[in-house]
C-alpha cells in the first residue's frame, strides 16, 4: 500500500512532471559531479515542514546521483543568515542552490549575484530576483481560496474571521491571505483582523489570544491560520479558552500537533501543501538547469483540504507523514 500511496503523491501532485522527463534526468551523465545546496527558512530540526522538504531533496539526490546538502538560518526567518548561507554555498563551488526565500524582495541581492554563476532554483514562496531559474512552490492565492472555502463550509455565508501569519514579508503567506481574504469578504465573511506572529508558535498564541478576547472580537467564529505555526497558536488559544464549539479552525500546512488537534475536535479543516514535492522537483529542476535545459518558470505543486472525514485515508496519511513518524 505504501508503494502505491508514494507513486500517487509523486503523481497526481505534480511530480508525475519529474517522471515523465526521467529519461531527460537520468541521461545527464555529470549528475555524480553535481553538488546541490538546499536552503530553508530554517533548519530541518523540530519542523515537519522542512524536514519533509529535506526529505524530497535527499530522495532526489539518491536517485541521481547528485550531491545534495540541506541547510537553513538557526533563526526561523533570518535574512542576514540566509544570504550568508547563498554566499557560503556559491564561495565553496556549489553547482546550483534551491532556495525559500525568506523575504520576495530583500534577498534579491544575493540570489542575482548567485545567478550569475550557478542556477538558482526557488521553491516554497518566490523572490522578484531576475536572475532565478524558476519558483516550485504552491499558488498560494488558490491555497488561501482554497482554506476559506473551508471555512464558508463551516460557518455559511456570514461570518466574523480573525488570521495570523507568519510574516508581512513573505509572498506565500501574503499570498493566501489574499486569496482566503478575496473569497471570503465575496460571500459577506468579514475578516476582522490580520496578526503576524514571525513563525512562533507562542506569539501566535498571543495574538489569537488578544484577537478573540478583544471587544470586537468576541463575534468572531473563525480563525484561518496561514502557516504551521499560526495555526498551533490559535489552537492552543482557542483549546485554552475551551472555545472549540464556537470557534471553527482552518489552518494551513501540516504536522502531528495539527493532527492531535483535529482529532481533539479544536482545529477542523487544513490546507496541506505538498513540501516533499518542493524539494524534490528543486533538485531536479537544479540539475536540468546544470545541464542546459530549459525549465518552465513556475511549477505549481497543489493543495489539498484535510479534515477529520479524510484524515484517515490512506493517501492523505501519507502526504500529511511521507517521513513516516
Amino acid at each position: 500500500m505504501k508503494k502505491n500511496t508514494k507513486k500517487f503523491l509523486k503523481g497526481i501532485l505534480l511530480v508525475s512532471l519529474a517522471l515523465s522527463s526521467a529519461a531527460a534526468f537520468g541521461g545527464c551523465g555529470k549528475s555524480g559531479s553535481l553538488k546541490v545546496a538546499v536552503i530553508g527558512k530554517k533548519l530541518s530540526e523540530g519542523s515537519s515542514y522542512w524536514s519533509i522538504i529535506r526529505k524530497g531533496a535527499e530522495d532526489a539526490g539518491a536517485e541521481t546521483g547528485i550531491d545534495v546538502v540541506y541547510d537553513g538560518p538557526q533563526e526561523a526567518v533570518n535574512l542576514e543568515q540566509q544570504i550568508a548561507l547563498i554566499n557560503k554555498y556559491v564561495d565553496e563551488g556549489y553547482s546550483a542552490i534551491v532556495i525559500a526565500p525568506v523575504d520576495k524582495d530583500a534577498v534579491n541581492d544575493a540570489i542575482n549575484a548567485a545567478g550569475e554563476k550557478i542556477p538558482v532554483i526557488a521553491i516554497d514562496s518566490d523572490a522578484t530576483a531576475e536572475n532565478k531559474k524558476t519558483c516550485i512552490s504552491t499558488d498560494n492565492v488558490i491555497g488561501g481560496e482554497a482554506a476559506a472555502g473551508a471555512a464558508i463550509k463551516l460557518i455559511g455565508s456570514e461570518g466574523k474571521v480573525g488570521i495570523i501569519s507568519d510574516s508581512e514579508s513573505a509572498q506565500n503567506t501574503l499570498d493566501r491571505i489574499k486569496g482566503f481574504t478575496d473569497k471570503a469578504e465575496s460571500e459577506n465573511i468579514e475578516v476582522y483582523d490580520v496578526q503576524y506572529c514571525n513563525s512562533d508558535r507562542e506569539t501566535s498564541k498571543k495574538l489569537a489570544g488578544e484577537m478573540l478576547d478583544s471587544e470586537g472580537g468576541a463575534d468572531i467564529n473563525l480563525m484561518f491560520g496561514a502557516n504551521e505555526s499560526s495555526t498551533l497558536g490559535i489552537c492552543d488559544a482557542v483549546k485554552e479558552r475551551n472555545l472549540e464549539d464556537t470557534v471553527s479552525v482552518v489552518g494551513f500546512d501540516c504536522s502531528n500537533d495539527v493532527v492531535n488537534f483535529m482529532r481533539e475536535g479544536v482545529i477542523d479543516a487544513t490546507t496541506v501543501q505538498n513540501p516533499y514535492n518542493m524539494g524534490y522537483l528543486g533538485v531536479k529542476y537544479a540539475q536540468k538547469s546544470c545541464n542546459g535545459e530549459t525549465i518552465e518558470s513556475v511549477v505549481d505543486t497543489g493543495v489539498t483540504i484535510v479534515n477529520p472525514d479524510n484524515l484517515d485515508d490512506e493517501d492523505i496519511k501519507f502526504l500529511i507523514n511521507p517521513l513516516g513518524n
